[in-house]
């Protein structure tokens, strides 16, 4: 998997799903389990009976010690959640601050915390379960949706609110994300996955 700017990630959770449906729809694959190989280790998919699509994405692991990150012209407190790659969770702490941030320019994070740099999530809580999420992912900017981020803002609502484990709602701009937390600290994202272009690319051959 690779950014927008070109650099590697290690994992992908909505490109996992995406990658699923389209090896079901070229008939690649068969069944409704499939496994993917990823930097961040095997990741396994289920077809839902509705069409939706859920991957398994791992225990996350949650840094207790707060980090700082700098964005949108001020000092955030957040969280380090590792998901085989890396993310800054932050929980806002107002209404309305969610919608009026300025995440045109890339936010600031520790080096020492972020050696190969992170992901950031700005994260609404507006429920027990349920949460609104806006991302700058690591290579890209501001996106619509992040898998791995929705994963990572659950993991630490679930923590904050709770023993870490049950299902959260996460509101993304690009529409609605479920994620389960087992009893044994494995998350699973569940979301629809659907084709809506094609197209070719020509790779150099260096």
């Amino acid at each position: 998997y690779r950014n927008a700017d070109g650099s590697i990630a290690e994992l992908c959770g909505n490109g996992a799903r995406v990658f699923v449906r389209d090896l079901l729809e070229e008939n690649l694959v068969n069944g409704d389990v499939v496994s993917i190989a990823t930097r961040a280790g095997l990741v396994s998919a289920v077809v839902e009976r509705d069409g939706r699509i859920t991957v398994g994405l791992g225990q996350p692991k949650r840094r207790l010690e707060p980090v700082l990150v700098f964005a949108a012209g001020r000092r955030w407190s957040g969280r380090r959640i590792d998901i085989g790659n890396p993310h800054c969770v932050v929980r806002l702490d107002g209404d309305g601050l969610l919608d009026g941030l300025d995440l045109a320019s890339p936010p600031c994070l520790e080096p020492a915390d972020f050696p190969d740099g992170g992901n950031v999530e700005f994260v609404e809580p507006v429920g027990p379960q349920a949460l609104r999420l806006r991302v700058w992912e690591r290579g890209v900017g501001e996106t619509e949706s992040c898998g791995t981020g929705v994963v990572a803002a659950a993991f630490d609502h679930l923590a904050v609110t709770g023993d870490g484990t049950g299902g959260c709602q996460v509101r993304v701009p690009g529409g609605v994300l479920n994620v389960r937390v087992g009893l044994d600290g494995e998350a699973f994202l569940t979301g629809p996955a659907v084709i809506v272009a094609r197209g070719e690319v020509v790779l150099p051959d260096t």
